[in-house]
Parts: structure tokens; sequence; C-alpha cells
């Protein structure tokens, strides 16, 4: 009721100008879904809760009494699982291990992924 009687028809022409194509629009008293903008911020606010939720945040929000989740952005697949999230709060608590000088690597033998090369005897 409270929609004007040629908002259907007002829409349509300014939709049809805007896009050069035909439109069909209709007036409804039913309650529409939630704006695109109501739908993002709902999606944000579930993402900020579930990040809050996840045990390394746990574990860093209880060492930082007052810190709160903000904002989350993604990366790359290669964080740390939730069986190591014990294992990087625990070296919150002291300087990183010193690196062994008398380890050997894969990259000193020429391999990417520490498997031995083929080499192509079959």
């Amino acid at each position: 009721d409270l929609a004007p009687a040629s908002l259907a028809s007002e829409v349509m022409a300014r939709l049809k100008d805007w896009t050069g194509r035909r439109w069909v629009v209709s007036v409804s008293s039913a309650p529409g879904e939630p704006t695109l903008r109501q739908q993002e911020r709902a999606d944000r606010d579930r993402a900020l809760e579930d990040a809050a939720a996840h045990p390394l945040v746990q574990a860093i929000l209880a060492t930082f009494p007052g810190a709160k989740v903000k904002d989350i952005h993604h990366m790359p697949d290669t964080m740390p699982s939730e069986a190591a999230a014990g294992d990087v709060a625990a070296g919150l608590d002291g300087p990183p291990p010193a690196a062994d000088p008398d380890a050997v690597t894969a990259d000193e033998f020429g391999l990417d992924d520490g498997a031995p090369e083929d080499s192509g005897d079959e």
C-alpha cells in the first residue's frame, strides 16, 4: 500500500533505459529477501564468529585479554592444522629453536619433495 501505483512501470522503464533490455516488474505485498548488503553483513558476521571460535584464535584471545577478531584475511591452504595449533601456541612462550648447522636438506640433493628422483631405468 505504500508504493505508488506507477512504481512497477517506472522501474521497468528505467531498467530498460539503463540496460537496453526489457524487464518485467511486479509489486507484491509479501515480504522480500534481505538486501544484498544485509546478506553480506550477515555472512561477514557469521565468518567473524566462526573465526573467533577456532581453537588457535581462542588460544590467542586467551593470551591477549581484551583482543577481538575485527577482520578476516583468507590465507593460502598452508595454515597450520588444529593439531599443530598447540605447537604454534607453545612456540609463543620463548625464542624459536636454533637451526641445526649439521642438518641436510632435500635442496642439497637437488630434490623438490624429499623423494628420490626417478632415474628413468625401468
